[in-house]
């Protein structure tokens, strides 16, 4: 997935922008334009990479949509990605699925079959992938079911404060949506087909590692915010009925 997002950071070219306006800074002989160079080499190496992962672990099956994701998240950054690309991971799955129809049996192996599982815990699960504060009230509200008196306990308060945590992190991260929006839907759908089977720690690994794109654009946001807080606040200049000295005449 990072060598893909490195060959649409490289080569992706730009929509077009609108006409200058008159406060646009104007071009000047120093003024470069960035040139962008069709590298290859790093999508034939995400295409490798995503063969050798469908090759490797089960959980690979979602990187098709991920990598899907990655382009659509370059598309709402205003760049144009080559969605050709795309063929090539999907065709991948389909082959994946092929084979393994061909070599491993399709009926469930007594093993397979108790890591199967249904019922309020998926939902739960899921739900704290979507919006993990209400997974962090659902624990809390199970916890002050026992009774008020729980409340002199830390575990509580402890649900609370994370709960807060979450929300605060949501409303934060509206101010620029685009890159948080789009680690906490890749980390989603790597871990959508691992949500049926009894959890182990290593379901979270990949999941996680895409929620760190989450909070680093959460923490640009947070930048931002501490940037304008601390800046003079902006002044409306005072009107101006007669023209300044020096002025040409108005009609």
């Amino acid at each position: 997935m990072a060598s893909y997002a490195r060959y649409e950071r490289l080569g992706a070219s730009a929509l077009p922008k609108p006409e200058p306006g008159p406060l646009d800074p104007p071009a000047t002989k120093s003024s470069r334009l960035s040139l962008l160079r069709e590298r290859k080499g790093w999508a034939l190496l995400s295409t490798l990479c995503a063969a050798l992962a469908l090759a490797s672990y089960e959980q690979a099956v979602m990187l098709p949509a991920c990598l899907l994701g990655v382009a659509v998240a370059f598309r709402l950054q205003g760049r144009l990605p080559r969605w050709s690309w795309q063929i090539s991971f999907w065709a991948l799955l389909v082959g994946y699925l092929v084979l393994r129809s061909i070599v491993v049996p399709r009926d469930v192996s007594g093993y397979q079959a108790q890591q199967f599982r249904s019922g309020a815990g998926v939902w739960l699960d899921l739900s704290e992938y979507v919006f993990y504060p209400l997974g962090t009230m659902l624990s809390l509200w199970a916890t002050l079911s026992v009774g008020f008196f729980v409340l002199i306990n830390w575990q509580p308060w402890g649900y609370l404060l994370s709960f807060l945590q979450g929300l605060g992190a949501f409303w934060e991260a509206r101010r620029d949506w685009r890159w948080p929006l789009t680690g906490w839907a890749l980390s989603l759908l790597a871990f959508l087909p691992m949500a049926w089977l009894k959890l182990f720690e290593h379901y979270h690994w990949w999941p996680m590692t895409l929620r760190t794109i989450f909070v680093v654009g959460l923490a640009s946001a947070l930048g931002k915010g501490i940037v304008s807080a601390w800046s003079r606040p902006e002044r409306q200049a005072p009107s101006r009925p007669d023209p300044a000295p020096g002025s040409l005449p108005r009609p």
